[in-house]
């Protein structure tokens, strides 16, 4: 546990300047936290407590209104949020406004995408700044890198404008450093890992896929998650997004129908339809982003 009663020459943690604004101070002070903090993950042994750890125990000693790290996911190109200060998302499913975001997208998206610090004095004049929950002033962005792969991304935001330092800066920089180790790895929960499973039977055993009208809304319901949730757990692993990974199993019930020497009886539009698809337009989209190739195109080969 970190010692919340330092009393180090170098003063307070946090000073109130003359306009009376919090401003922040103490590098000495940081440092102490800092080999703390490295003290305490060896005591660990998975990525979730170490995330636990950093949002409650470590990151309130600088009085932050707010503090998120994102998950970066390869395969979709996205960050999604993984732990905040208020909240650990892998241990909850009651989050309806989940915010996942593109690679470069927003001053988190731009750190992930550059992989460098991003300190913003003004959000009022950087283009980049995506409002979340409310609307903040200052922002500061950091990325989690192992070995040159990108993790994931550390950020705050404050109502304030100037209210972080370069002082802080270093102190995200080397909490990134720190854990980035502990955190190349970070897996699904048991409880996460139930749900991928059962939308994986509804998809597979129970073909849901070949009703035209399922949605995200639908599939959530039955899962009793909440739809942000579930597209969250899609992105989390990988699997673009919900309409993409359910057209794939519609496109691959489309080839085995074809397969099976239907296409005598059936036209290709008719075979679309009784995989679960629900006009011409929507399967010859789907179809070519599956396979680089119209439909015809790809029958004729």
């Amino acid at each position: 546990m970190i010692d919340t009663n330092y009393n180090g020459s170098n003063g307070p943690l946090l000073n109130s300047s003359v306009s009376g604004k919090t401003a922040y101070n103490g590098s000495a002070k940081n440092k102490e936290l800092v080999f703390e903090l490295s003290k305490n993950l060896n005591s660990f042994r998975t990525s979730e407590e170490v995330l636990t750890f950093c949002v409650r125990e470590f990151i309130p000693h600088f009085h932050l209104t707010d503090f998120v790290i994102y998950k970066y996911a390869s395969q979709s190109k996205s960050l999604f949020k993984c732990a905040s200060q208020d909240k650990l998302y892998f241990d909850t499913h009651a989050d309806k406004n989940l915010l996942v975001l593109p690679l470069g997208s927003g001053i988190v998206g731009q750190t992930a995408s550059k992989k460098h610090s991003h300190l913003v004095n003004d959000t009022e004049n950087n283009q980049n700044y995506i409002v979340d929950d409310v609307k903040r002033y200052s922002e500061l962005s950091t990325p989690i890198i192992f070995k040159g792969k990108l993790i994931g991304v550390m950020d705050s935001e404050n109502e304030e404008k100037d209210f972080y330092s370069q002082d802080l800066k270093d102190v995200f920089e080397t909490l990134s450093m720190i854990i980035a180790p502990y955190l190349k790895d970070i897996a699904l929960s048991s409880k996460e890992n139930s749900y991928l499973l059962k939308l994986q039977s509804l998809l597979e055993d129970d073909q849901c896929y070949l009703d035209k009208d399922i949605n995200l809304d639908s599939i959530a319901e039955q899962l009793a998650i909440t739809p942000g949730y579930l597209s969250a757990l899609i992105h989390q692993n990988g699997l673009e997004c919900f309409r993409s990974y359910v057209n794939g199993f519609r496109i691959n019930h489309f080839l085995e129908l074809y397969k099976s020497n239907r296409i005598d009886s059936y036209s290709i539009l008719s075979l679309a339809y009784a995989s679960g698809f629900a006009s011409k337009a929507t399967f010859n989209r789907a179809f070519k982003k599956h396979t680089g190739m119209t439909p015809k195109g790809y029958l004729k080969r």
